[in-house]
């Protein structure tokens, strides 16, 4: 699993997630990522934190962790994918990783160390700043599909 973040036009902290950690937990999630959260916040006062709804972010240990480390959160619907920019970077990176290497998309053996260079090249290149700047930017466009969708699918 890759976790990573961005605000504005800079990308965040990443990470990808090792096996040897197990499933994500609560308790994994406040040890793992909690703290790569709390760095960005540092860096950039006044950062609001979006993320979605899975278990593990919204667990009691996770909001307690993010209000004793003074991490302030957004407010997120429940089942809002297409409201969540990251997963259209998930696309980028998806796009990239098939366009550079095609065999990966076929079953194409990659020992563990590759596979870890391949995804930390996507997420390093595989979009930009200015991509980043159009995502923010789309916010109203999505919110407003949504609205008119009553909550519906949409297609971002």
């Amino acid at each position: 699993m890759f976790w990573g973040s961005f605000f504005g036009r800079q990308k965040g902290p990443c990470l990808i997630w090792e096996k040897e950690w197990g499933h994500i937990t609560a308790a994994s999630y406040c040890e793992r990522i909690v703290p790569l959260i709390e760095s960005a916040v540092f860096r950039e006062p006044g950062l609001d934190v979006m993320q979605d709804n899975a278990p593990p972010h919204k667990s009691r240990q996770t909001m307690r962790e993010f209000e004793r480390r003074n991490i302030s959160l957004m407010e997120w619907p429940p089942y809002s994918p297409d409201l969540n920019p990251i997963e259209t970077l998930w696309s980028y990176m998806k796009a990239y990783m098939e366009r550079l290497y095609p065999a990966l998309d076929q079953g194409g053996q990659r020992s563990q160390g590759h596979l870890r260079q391949i995804v930390n090249e996507a997420w390093d290149l595989g979009f930009n700043g200015d991509d980043l700047e159009k995502l923010i930017d789309s916010m109203p466009r999505r919110i407003r599909a949504v609205y008119e969708a009553e909550g519906g699918y949409v297609n971002y």
